[in-house]
């Protein structure tokens, strides 16, 4: 039976052990506890001066010419304008003169309209570079009649003004 005892006892022991060492971790967690709780703190302070950070920062350079140039692409692909060696074609001459300004302005004033570029291209946040590119790779004016209705509005705007010109120099 000392045999048994002996065992007996050392069991015991392991049991009591194991009680202080449970004991011991209990009062370890509870001195971790506030640190991890502080350092998560922290951790959420710094994750939002980051997005803070990250929604300050403007597009660069490079990026706002790709805008600038995806612009002109866009409308020189709606008016059909073609060019020959980096020129206007010949043929597209009259459409370019008569149309792409205002065309190029209307591109600029929806994105800024529907939210996808600032109200100076080159200072929209860098987060909403790709959807201001998408947006204007498939924009097309948003006006009654769409790219015709915005050319005869163009052309009556235009007849407005040589009018009124016509009148001042009528008066002279």
């Amino acid at each position: 039976m000392s045999n048994e005892m002996q065992q007996s006892g050392d069991l015991m022991e392991v049991v009591k052990q194991s009680a202080f060492n449970i004991s011991a971790i209990g009062q370890q967690l509870g001195l971790i506890v506030p640190i991890v709780q502080k350092l998560d703190t922290k951790v959420n302070e710094i994750e939002g001066r980051m997005h803070h950070y990250e929604d300050s920062l403007r597009i660069t350079r490079s990026q706002g010419k790709q805008i600038k140039r995806a612009v002109i692409t866009r409308v020189s692909e709606l008016l059909g304008i073609v060019f020959e060696g980096g020129r206007v074609a010949d043929e597209s001459i009259d459409v370019d003169r008569r149309y792409r300004g205002g065309f190029i302005s209307r591109c600029y004033v929806d994105a800024k309209r529907n939210g996808v570029m600032a109200e100076c291209y080159w200072e929209t946040p860098r987060g909403d570079y790709e959807k201001c590119m998408e947006y204007i790779e498939a924009w097309r004016p948003e006006v009654k009649g769409g790219v015709e209705g915005y050319k005869e509005y163009l052309d009556i705007r235009r007849q407005e003004r040589e009018a009124k010109k016509d009148e001042k120099r009528a008066r002279r």
